[in-house]
């Protein structure tokens, strides 16, 4: 909500916009109705800003004394931006940690400075009592943290991000705005970051909390609070774990794969110049106008203009070639198909970092299924055989003398539990 005065203005969802999306996003225009009812009725939270970016000493122990007396608190880290944006989580040593902010009530935040950063022991290393602390993004500012202090196992983090994932999955982009509009009364206030930095910390820092706070009423309400604590938070550190440590890679035998790809590649291109000189294998326009020469019924997928609609457009992605290929018995579909494959083959072979180690990002909120989803690189799509080599087998044990994976195949499990369900 944005305050004029005695006037309160609650940007929502157009009715129309709603309409063409399907109503695929209803859950948000039904989000803005409860909130304007909400305040119509008296019943809104009209909060008051108060924070200290600039705290003596004495600020800073009397704030993290009401944090450990009530035994919970909103908190949220500002890096440096090569941190934020290249996540050096692997380097090693201690993060660039600007400031630490802290909330114990809506409105309220304190901004701690490095050189009061020892100060922050007694609520991260030796609370007395277990202490609850509401962030989004744990597995960012809980890794950054962990790197300048010893975190005491009485800290139980509540991650705002996860929980949205939990209560709005389909929802896009799972950031803190968004989280911010669904279970607060807070304005937008990303605009603050370059403007007024201090006062977009303690807006994300007591958002943290009062979001958290909601979002964990939520949870309790449609019984998902297990899933939470049990399911997602647990795969923090995992995920962490995988980012930092790394799985081993025999780098010789992807750079054998590689070099086998680039060369099959080369010779299809030659073959491809003398077959169809006058249409490039890369050009969407030219594989269009290609394709509905030979009659191929032309495929349209709706993709978003710089008008911000949705418009049909001529498509010839995997999906359409594959349906050319499988439905019409196009060669040529199938050739581009095998081409493009090679051509991103350096995506599935090249993995490993400089010390021989493939270091995934898993994104636990990435998919509306529960599912991870990697990235950087993309090892969940490798594909099993390619050329005659089998490109997963670049994963390796840390030992392979005497250590080997196992691969799994969950899918009967999948199905013996759906039949049982």
């Amino acid at each position: 909500p944005y305050h004029f005065g005695s006037k309160t203005i609650i940007p929502a969802f157009h009715p129309r916009f709603l309409q063409s999306t399907g109503f695929r996003d209803s859950p948000f225009f039904d989000a803005d109705l409860r909130k304007a009812k909400r305040w119509s009725e008296g019943n809104g939270i009209r909060y008051r800003e108060n924070f200290n970016y600039n705290p003596t000493p004495q600020d800073v122990r009397k704030y993290i004394e009401e944090c450990l007396r009530t035994g919970r608190c909103g908190l949220d880290i500002e890096t440096s931006e090569k941190v934020f944006d290249e996540e050096e989580i692997i380097a090693g040593g201690q993060t660039d940690i600007r400031v630490v902010g802290l909330s114990h009530s809506i409105g309220s935040s304190i901004g701690i400075p490095p050189t009061l950063f020892h100060l922050l022991k007694p609520l991260l290393e030796s609370p007395q009592g277990k202490i609850l602390i509401y962030t989004f993004n744990w597995g960012f500012d809980g890794f950054h943290l962990g790197t300048r202090f010893k975190l005491s196992e009485k800290i139980l983090p509540f991650d705002l991000m996860l929980a949205l994932n939990l209560l709005y999955s389909d929802c896009r982009p799972k950031d803190l705005g968004m989280a911010l509009s669904l279970f607060t009364d807070m304005p937008y206030h990303k605009n603050l970051m370059k403007l007024e930095p201090d006062r977009y910390n303690a807006m994300d820092t007591f958002g943290a909390l009062w979001g958290g706070e909601v979002a964990s009423e939520l949870l309790y309400q449609i019984g998902s609070q297990k899933v939470f604590w049990e399911h997602d938070m647990p795969r923090i550190p995992l995920v962490s774990e995988i980012r930092v440590v790394g799985a081993n890679c025999d780098v010789n035998e992807a750079m054998k794969i590689e070099l086998l790809c680039n060369k099959a590649l080369e010779k299809y291109e030659i073959f491809w110049r003398k077959a169809c000189p006058t249409v490039s294998w890369t050009s969407n326009k030219e594989l269009i106008a290609f394709f509905q020469a030979q009659g191929m019924p032309i495929q349209y997928k709706l993709r978003m203009g710089k008008d911000k609609r949705r418009h049909k457009t001529p498509c010839v992605d995997e999906d359409v070639l594959k349906l050319y290929r499988d439905k019409y018995g196009s060669k040529t579909s199938g050739l581009i198909l095998a081409m493009r494959k090679l051509k991103k083959a350096s995506d599935f072979t090249h993995i490993y970092d400089s010390d021989g180690r493939c270091r995934p990002k898993f994104k636990i909120h990435g998919q509306t299924q529960g599912r991870m989803q990697a990235k950087d690189p993309d090892v969940q799509n490798i594909p099993e055989l390619l050329l005659g080599t089998k490109p997963r087998s670049i994963i390796i044990p840390d030992n392979p003398e005497e250590d080997v994976i196992v691969v799994l195949d969950f899918e009967q499990i999948e199905l013996w539990l759906y039949a049982y369900a």
